[in-house]
C-alpha cells in the first residue's frame, strides 16, 4: 500500500460491485474461488437438466442417462448439453419452457430470499447490541458505525479495528495489481495477551447442502479438493482470514452456519479449515493475470 494514501473500499448492492478510491480494480473473494471451480454453476444448463428430469420423471431420466454412458458412480460425469438436446424432441415444447422458466424464477427468488435473510440477521444483531460467538461462547459488543454507502471499509488499516463483533465486515487487502475484497457476515475480534484473534461466521441458506465429497474438483493446482458447497465456503472464509492475517491478526475459527428454510432458529454449524497455502496461491495467480491485462 502506498504510504499516506487512505484506502477506502465501497460496496454497492446494485450489481454487487466493489470500488476503491484509488481506481485500482477490486476482485471479490467469491469471484476468486469461482475462477478455480472446474465446472461452475450454469443456470441455463442446470434449469434445462432439471426441467427435463421433472417432466419425464427421475427414474426415466436416470435410465436414459445410464444408457448414454453417464451413469452415477465412480465413472460418472455431468451429461453434456448434446445429451439434453437429444431428449428435447420427445418433450412438449410449451411444457418444457414453462417448467424451465419456473426453475429459473426459483433461482432468482432464492437469491432474493437469501439477501433478505442476511439483512434480517444483520438488523437483529445491531438491535440486540451484542452477539454470542458460537466458537468460544462469549458475548461480544456489536460495533456499529455510520455508513454512507451500502457498505464500506471502517478503517483504512484493518488492525485499527477495536475488539468486538462486526456484522457484514468489509475486508480488503491490496496486491500488486488489484484489491481483494469481501464481506464477512460476522467478524469477531478479541485481544488476548500479545495477540489479536479473529473468528468469522458466515450464513448460508442453501436449499440443498449436498455432500462433503464430489466427483467434481477444483482446477489444478487445487484439484485435490472436491467442488462442494462446504469447500467453496472454506476457501471464501480462508480468504477473509488471510486478509485479516496480513493486517496483523491471528486467525482462530471460521464457521459456516447453514440455516434451513430461511429459519434463523433451524441451523447447523460447521467448523471449516483455514486453507492458507491454497489461498496464497489463488491470489498470486489472479493478481498475476490482472497484471497481464495492463
Amino acid at each position: 500500500m502506498k504510504k499516506g494514501k487512505e484506502v477506502k473500499i465501497v460496496f454497492s448492492e446494485d450489481g454487487h460491485r466493489y470500488e476503491s478510491n484509488t481506481g485500482k480494480v477490486c476482485v471479490s473473494a467469491t469471484s476468486v474461488v469461482k475462477k478455480f471451480i472446474a465446472e461452475p454453476f450454469d443456470s441455463d444448463y442446470q434449469s434445462t437438466n432439471s426441467a427435463i428430469k421433472n417432466i419425464i420423471g427421475a427414474e426415466e431420466f436416470k435410465r436414459l442417462r445410464r444408457e448414454a454412458g453417464y451413469a452415477r458412480g465412480k465413472l460418472a460425469m455431468r451429461p453434456p448439453q448434446s445429451f439434453l438436446n437429444s431428449l428435447l424432441p420427445e418433450i412438449d415444447a410449451k411444457e418444457f419452457f414453462i417448467e424451465k422458466n419456473k426453475i429459473l424464477a426459483g433461482y432468482e427468488l432464492s437469491g432474493e430470499m437469501g439477501t433478505e435473510f442476511h439483512e434480517m440477521m444483520e438488523n437483529e444483531t445491531y438491535e440486540r447490541g451484542f452477539q454470542i460467538n458460537g466458537s468460544d461462547g462469549k458475548e461480544y459488543k456489536v460495533i456499529e458505525y455510520i455508513k454512507e454507502n451500502d457498505n464500506e471499509t471502517i478503517e483504512s488499516n484493518l488492525f485499527d479495528l477495536e475488539d468486538g463483533c462486526y456484522p457484514e465486515l468489509l475486508l480488503y487487502t491490496e496486491l500488486e495489481n488489484i484489491f481483494i475484497t469481501g464481506q464477512a457476515d460476522l467478524g469477531f475480534i478479541e485481544s488476548k495477551r500479545k495477540y489479536r484473534y479473529t473468528d468469522i461466521e458466515d450464513y448460508k441458506t442453501f436449499k440443498n447442502m449436498g455432500g462433503w465429497g464430489s466427483l467434481f474438483k477444483y482446477k489444478h493446482p487445487f484439484n485435490r479438493f472436491d467442488a462442494t458447497k462446504p469447500q467453496k465456503t472454506a476457501f471464501q472464509l480462508s480468504i477473509y482470514q488471510y486478509m485479516l492475517e496480513l493486517a496483523g491478526f491471528k486467525p482462530r475459527n471460521q464457521v459456516m452456519i447453514h440455516h434451513k428454510n430461511y429459519d434463523k432458529n433451524n441451523f447447523d454449524r460447521y467448523d471449516l479449515d483455514y486453507n492458507k497455502k491454497e489461498v496464497e496461491k489463488m491470489l498470486k495467480i489472479v493478481d498475476r493475470e490482472y497484471g497481464k491485462k495492463d
